[in-house]
């Protein structure tokens, strides 16, 4: 059995040969993780903004409490794919 030290000197052992083998050098995966650090406060941002709008515009028309009530939702979601589907025949 091999110690620690021979697992923190392998970077196939650390990062995972399959993870690895995905991209051209370790250069590449390291420019990789830095668009990734770049872009996850955006994306973050985004998904929060996107929460936070469905949550005002339902409970705007579902009141405080549509996160507890299904059909209410279920309500909402078959209206909406009424709507929708009728634009996508008349096309």
């Amino acid at each position: 059995m091999q110690d620690l030290k021979h697992f923190k000197n392998d970077i196939t052992l650390i990062l995972s040969k399959d993870r690895l083998d995905t991209y051209d050098s370790l250069e590449q995966y390291k420019e990789n993780l830095k668009l990734i650090s770049f872009i996850t406060p955006k994306i973050s941002n985004l998904e929060i903004y996107l929460r936070n709008a469905l949550d005002y515009y339902l409970t705007q028309i579902k009141g405080s409490e549509w996160v507890f009530n299904e059909s209410a939702l279920t309500d909402l979601i078959k209206t909406k794919k009424n709507n929708t589907s009728g634009i996508k025949n008349k096309e």
